[in-house]
């Protein structure tokens, strides 16, 4: 069978190595030789791949070679970052890696930039003769006449013939010819030679470029292996590869005996640019931290532009003291030119002499004509996989060689072993499920890690529902619910109640301590006639309340709290659950309520003591109060006051003085001048008054404190 890879790999000599003229000329074909020249010669063969579940694969190419070699490895011109950032390099004969190269990604403009013709220019023949000013070129033209000259211009002219269209111009291109200055219409241009051999040779090859580039799909990677004789060297790599995802069917025992059963396959994609032919195949449940990087692609920095350094006078200069410790003769030496150190010399032992590969067996069927009836126990196999771990990841490794084509995918068994498991039914609304669930609780006994995934579900060998399990470590519980359970009642009630337990005063605070507790009763029935069933009722946690009734939850979860209830076929039940919590406010004196300071007192939550302190606080407010109300009535009075006077006085304008109306007006603003000086000086008196009140009840809250 022809071996090919995700990177077709070839091994030559080091002087095999093809010029740059070449390469341009065979551009077109190298990509459809490549698989070719892999196949026939590849002396590193793809034999380990580990898959990892954040979208990267490893994969490790192990062989031999001879001597000094050079091995080209063949990739997509996407994978190369990855390539450049990961690739490790081991010769397990004592020889050393002489290098690495590849071809940089150079943008087109990049690869141009040293062409004097720029091929993107001469798409037309107004545009290659546009170029060529100044070169020297031989046209033969419609008539057959062959013109030589020098190309002085292109100009573009409106066409004049009766009957053209407007706007419609043709190309002219001016030749400097023996004989004179001649002009020819482009389209009238058979065939052209360009006569400068040097500048039509680097059109050539600068349409090469052009079209490699346009094609340019993958690239190569030369690594180069300096050594003596035969030995075996590996090349290990990362590039991007799907996820690989689990599946699970988990197959429930009939009856009460026995334990469930759970089997795992793994799904694995192939969309690399080869086939994986007996390889042998790792799938690691870790999810290593893996970033792209852009390490082809050439990058140039902006340096300074220098004025040219000239002669200027010479002034004194002023050094700067050295720091401590820092002198010249304390750094450590440093020599330039040093030979490369031999890479990844390997430990004697430290890895097995090659890969060996179990062969696989087809699985025999039932012999006879008749197939004896089995359940789905009787049929159950071990997984194909041996699990096991490489530094921290949880590895499964397919124990057989596995062969995928590319562009397909394929689903291995990686696990198939009992699983310590108990029925149950589950019910928990705040899923936003109203219906209790069939369900499952596994204990993960298996010594396995167990990926995230589908599970489905069968029942007495009967298909039961789909189920959906998360990462899940050794000895870790997980709780499934595959179907609605449509043989059990759930129904609940819930009853909260407050309770004032106690008031005091705190820094001329009132604190209102009270008690509330919540309480919730279901009702479940089993409506099965022939089983018993466990209901686990799973609730959310109540942060902050203390659990009162049971003493203890049966389970208890990061968010929620869980409680079983046993049940006899067709019996029905009550389960209590019962918080509660102490909490406290603080009420300020003057929006605390009278009334409910004579109930608090009757029901003995108030002491003689606090009720004293409030009611002397509530008189002192009261006070204020009344004060206050008092300087309002007298703001109120002087308003009115005011306004009348004004009216008076613009009546007294219109009025002749030392009529009797006139007289009168003056005897009324006497008597309100006297009103107004009596309420003002009573205004004055009640503030006073108020404030110092004020002053005597912030002064006896601000020391108060009864318990």
């Amino acid at each position: 069978m022809t071996t090919t890879t995700p990177a077709a790999i070839t091994s030559r000599t080091p002087h095999s190595r093809r010029s740059p003229l070449a390469i341009a000329l065979i551009a077109g074909v190298a990509a459809s030789l490549a698989w070719a020249g892999a196949a026939m010669g590849a002396d590193l063969p793809l034999t380990d791949i580990t898959l990892y579940r954040s979208g990267v694969g490893s994969f490790s190419h192990n062989g031999t070679v001879d001597g000094d070699e050079t091995v080209e490895l063949d990739f997509g011109v996407e994978r190369v970052n990855d390539i450049l950032k990961s690739m490790v390099l081991l010769d397990f004969g004592g020889g050393e890696v002489s290098g690495v190269v590849y071809e940089p990604n150079r943008s087109i403009n990049d690869r141009l930039a040293d062409f004097t013709i720029d091929p993107r220019q001469a798409s037309s023949m107004a545009g290659l003769m546009t170029v060529l000013r100044g070169e020297p070129i031989q046209v033969e033209i419609a008539d057959g006449d062959s013109i030589k000259g020098t190309v002085l211009g292109v100009e573009s002219r409106a066409v004049t013939n009766p009957g053209a269209p407007d706007n419609v111009s043709e190309h002219w291109a001016t030749l400097l010819t023996g004989s004179g200055i001649r002009t020819l219409r482009l389209d009238s241009i058979r065939s052209m030679q360009i006569l400068n051999e040097d500048l039509a040779e680097e059109l050539e090859r600068g349409l090469a470029a052009f079209a490699e580039h346009r094609s340019d799909r993958r690239t190569s990677v030369e690594v180069g292996f300096d050594g003596e004789g035969e030995r075996k060297v590996s090349v290990v790599y990362t590039h991007s590869a799907p996820v690989w995802k689990v599946s699970y069917r988990l197959i429930l025992p009939d009856g009460t005996s026995g334990e469930p059963y759970l089997q795992g396959w793994a799904i694995v994609e192939n969309d690399t640019d080869a086939d994986w032919d007996d390889v042998s195949l790792s799938l690691a449940s870790g999810r290593p931290v893996s970033f792209q990087m852009d390490l082809q692609t050439p990058l140039n920095t902006d340096r300074p532009m220098i004025p040219v350094p000239v002669l200027a006078g010479v002034g004194p200069v002023v050094y700067q003291s050295t720091m401590p410790g820092t002198s010249l003769s304390n750094a450590p030496a440093r020599g330039l030119g040093q030979a490369a150190s031999k890479s990844y010399e390997l430990a004697d032992g430290a890895r097995a002499e090659e890969s060996k590969f179990r062969s696989r067996t087809p699985a025999s069927g039932p012999q006879g004509d008749e197939y004896p009836f089995m359940t789905m126990q009787n049929g159950l196999g071990g997984g194909n996989a041996t699990a096991g771990e490489a530094g921290e990841q949880f590895m499964y490794t397919i124990d057989s060689p596995v062969s995928v084509d590319r562009g397909e995918s394929a689903m291995l068994p990686i696990m198939g072993q009992e699983i310590d498991g108990r029925r149950l039914t589950i019910f928990s609304p705040s899923t936003g499920v109203a219906r209790p669930m069939r369900g499952v609780e596994l204990t993960n006994d298996t010594g396995l890690h167990l990926p995230p995934g589908p599970i489905s579900v069968y029942d007495a060998d009967a298909y039961a529902g789909d189920a959906q399990i998360r990462h899940t470590s050794r000895d870790q519980k997980r709780l499934l619910s595959y179907a609605v359970d449509l043989d059990v009642d759930v129904t609940s009630e819930r009853d909260s109640k407050y309770r004032a337990t106690k008031l005091s005063i705190v820094d001329g605070m009132i604190v209102e301590k009270y008690h509330r507790t919540d309480t919730e009763t279901y009702t479940i029935t089993n409506r099965d006639s022939k089983r018993d069933r466990t209901v686990m009722i799973e609730r959310p946690q109540m942060n902050g309340w203390e659990l009162d009734f049971p003493k203890k939850a049966d389970e208890e979860t990061e968010h929620a709290e869980r409680y079983l209830v046993d049940l006899n076929p067709g019996e029905t039940d009550e389960l209590v659950v019962e918080h509660s919590r102490t909490d406290s406010t603080r009420i300020a004196f003057h929006v605390f309520d009278m009334d409910r300071l004579i109930n608090f007192q009757t029901s003995g939550v108030v002491s003689d003591e606090v009720v004293s302190a409030i009611r002397k606080a509530a008189q002192m407010k009261s006070e204020i109060r009344r004060m206050n109300a008092q300087m309002t009535e007298i703001d109120r009075e002087q308003n009115s006051l005011t306004q009348d006077q004004e009216r008076i006085r613009r009546n007294m304008g219109s009025v002749q003085r030392g009529t009797d109306l006139h007289t009168r007006y003056v005897r009324k603003l006497s008597t309100q001048e006297d009103r107004m000086e009596t309420i003002l000086t009573q205004r004055e008196d009640l503030l006073t008054k108020r404030d110092q009140t004020q002053r005597e009840l912030d002064k006896y809250l601000s020391d108060l404190t009864i318990g």
